[in-house]
C-alpha cells in the first residue's frame, strides 16, 4: 500500500524536532561543563590566593592580590559578557520558536483547507458530470455532435487525400500538349467550331489520348476539392453549433452547482497554502540562524575556557607553585597541606573537563550540521508540494530507516533528497483520472474535463473514440 506524502512529511518533521532537541541537549551539557569549569577555575584561584596569604612572610599580600585579581577580574568580565549574550539569544530563540510553531500550525491548517477545497471542487465537477449525463437534451445533442464529428473527421481526411491526388496528377494533364490543345479548342463542348479534316483529325487525337475520360478526371481533380471543402465547412459549422448548445447546457448546470466559485476557492486555498508554507519556512530559517549563532557562541566560549586554563597555568608557574608545594610539605602546619591538596584536585578536574568540552564542541557541530540538513529536506519537501493529498511514496519507502542512516552520516542531505524525489509520485484524483481518459490532451479549462466525461458516458462504444477529438476541436475555452 502506498504511503501518503503527508505521513512522510510528518515523520520528517518529527525527526527534525528530535535533531533540534539533541542539539539543544548538547548545548545544555556544554554550558553545564563550562559552568563547572568556571567554578573550578574560581575555586582554584581562591585556593591559590588563600595559600599565598597563608605565607605572608614569603609572599606579600599586596603583590598576590594585584597579580591574581587582574587575571580573575578579566576572566570573569568576559564570562559575564558571554553569559549575558547567551541569555539574550536564548530569550530571542524562545520567542522565535513560538512564532515558528504558530506559523507551522497555520501552514498545516492551510494544507488541510487546500485539500478540502480541492475535494469540494472535484465533487462539484463530478456532480456536473452526473447532472449532464442524466439530461435528455444533453444526451441527444452529444450523440449528434459526436456523429457529426465522426463524419467531419472522415470528410477532412478525404479532402486532404483529394488535394494530395490533385496536386500529384493535374500537372501531368497540363504538361500534355495534345490534351491542352483539345481543351483550348473546346473539343466535346458546344463551343467546338472546327469542320472537315480538322474535325476528323481532332476526333482521331481524342481517341488516341482517351480525351473524354481524361477530361472528366481533370475536371474532377480541379473542382472536387473545392466542393468537398465547402461541404466540410458546412459540417464543421453544424458541429460547432451543436457543441455551442451543449456548452450552453454545461454552463447553466455549472452555474447551478457554483463550479466557478469552487474553482476560485480551490485556487485561492492553494495560493494561501503556498504563502503560509513559505512564511513557515522563513520562520524556521530564522530559528535555525539563531540556533547556529548560539552554537557558535558555545564553541567560542569553550575555546575561551581552554585559553583561560592555559593562562592560569602560566600564572601559577610564574608565582612558583612548585615552591609553595615544597614549602607546604616542610611546614608543621596542616592548613597549607590541605590547600595544596585542593589545588591538586582542582587541577586534575580541569584536566578531565578539558577534553570533555572539546568532545562536546565536536558533537554540537555535528548536531547543528544534521539539523541544517534535515531543515533543507523538510523545506524542499514543502516547496515541492510532496505533502499534498495527491502525493504518495512507494510502499518500500522507509522514512525512519533513511532518517537513521542520515543521522549516522551514511549519506548527505543532497543524496537524501534525491532518494525522496525518486520515490515520490503524484496520483490524479478520481475525477482527473476519468477526465484524462476521456480527453487526455484537453484539460486546459476546468470545465473541459467534466464535459468530456459527460459526453463519454453518453457516447457508447461506437462513438467513445470521438469524444477527445470533439473537445479538442472546440479548442481552449
Amino acid at each position: 500500500m502506498k504511503i501518503p506524502g503527508n505521513i512522510v512529511f510528518q515523520e520528517l518533521r518529527r525527526s527534525l524536532s528530535d535533531l533540534h532537541a539533541d542539539a539543544a541537549a548538547l548545548r545544555t551539557q556544554h554550558r553545564e561543563l563550562d559552568a563547572r569549569m568556571q567554578q573550578v577555575i574560581a575555586e582554584r584561584g581562591a585556593a591559590f590566593l588563600e595559600l599565598a596569604r597563608h605565607y605572608l612572610p614569603v609572599l606579600s599580600r599586596e603583590a598576590s592580590d594585584r597579580t591574581f585579581g587582574g587575571i580573575r577580574d578579566d576572566l570573569l568580565a568576559i564570562v559575564e559578557r558571554k553569559e549575558r549574550r547567551v541569555r539574550e539569544l536564548a530569550e530571542r530563540l524562545g520567542r522565535l520558536q513560538e512564532s515558528a510553531a504558530a506559523s507551522q500550525a497555520r501552514a498545516d491548517a492551510s494544507l488541510a483547507a487546500a485539500d478540502e477545497a480541492t475535494r469540494n471542487r472535484d465533487q462539484r465537477r463530478q456532480a456536473l458530470v452526473d447532472q449532464l449525463a442524466r439530461n435528455e437534451e444533453f444526451q441527444t445533442l452529444s450523440r449528434q455532435a459526436l456523429e457529426s464529428e465522426q463524419e467531419l473527421q472522415r470528410d477532412e481526411e478525404r479532402v486532404v487525400e483529394i488535394q494530395r491526388e490533385a496536386a500529384e496528377k493535374i500537372p501531368a494533364y497540363e504538361r500534355s500538349r495534345l490534351f491542352r490543345y483539345l481543351r483550348d479548342v473546346g473539343f466535346g463542348t458546344a463551343d467546338y467550331r472546327p469542320r472537315g479534316l480538322r474535325r476528323r483529325m481532332d476526333r482521331w487525337v481524342a481517341r488516341q489520348i482517351e480525351f473524354s475520360r481524361a477530361s472528366r478526371s481533370y475536371d474532377f481533380l480541379r473542382h472536387t476539392p473545392d466542393i468537398m471543402r465547402t461541404e466540410t465547412d458546412r459540417r464543421r459549422d453544424e458541429f460547432h453549433r451543436t457543441m455551442e448548445r451543449i456548452e450552453a447546457l454545461e454552463t447553466t448546470a455549472a452555474g447551478e452547482l457554483a463550479i466557478e466559485q469552487s474553482e476560485r476557492a480551490a485556487t485561492a486555498a492553494a495560493a494561501e497554502r503556498e504563502r503560509l508554507t513559505l512564511s513557515a519556512a522563513a520562520d524556521r530559517d530564522r530559528v535555525q540562524a539563531l540556533e547556529l549563532e548560539l552554537a557558535a557562541l558555545d564553541q567560542q566560549q569553550g575555546q575561551f575556557y581552554e585559553d583561560a586554563v592555559n593562562r592560569f597555568r602560566t600564572f601559577l608557574a610564574q608565582t612558583e607553585m612548585g615552591l609553595l608545594e615544597s614549602r607546604a610539605l616542610q611546614t608543621p602546619d596542616r592548613v597549607d597541606d590541605e590547600i595544596v591538596g585542593r589545588l591538586k584536585s582542582l587541577t586534575g578536574e580541569l584536566a578531565d573537563l578539558d577534553p570533555r568540552v572539546s568532545e562536546l564542541v565536536e558533537r554540537s557541530q555535528a548536531a547543528v550540521s544534521r539539523c541544517e540538513g534535515m531543515e533543507f529536506i523538510v523545506r524542499r519537501f514543502e516547496q515541492s508540494n510532496f505533502h499534498v493529498a495527491q502525493s504518495f511514496f512507494e510502499p518500500s519507502f522507509d522514512t525512519a530507516g533513511l532518517v537513521s542512516q542520515f543521522r549516522t552520516g551514511a549519506f548527505d542531505r543532497d543524496a537524501f533528497w534525491q532518494l525522496i524525489r525518486r520515490s515520490q509520485e503524484r496520483e490524479l484524483t478520481e475525477f482527473e483520472r476519468r477526465a484524462a481518459q476521456a480527453a487526455s490532451d484537453m484539460l486546459q479549462h476546468p470545465l473541459t474535463g467534466a464535459l468530456a466525461e459527460a459526453m463519454a458516458r453518453v457516447a457508447g462504444a461506437t462513438l467513445s473514440g470521438t469524444v477527445g477529438r470533439s473537445v479538442q476541436r472546440r479548442g481552449p475555452r
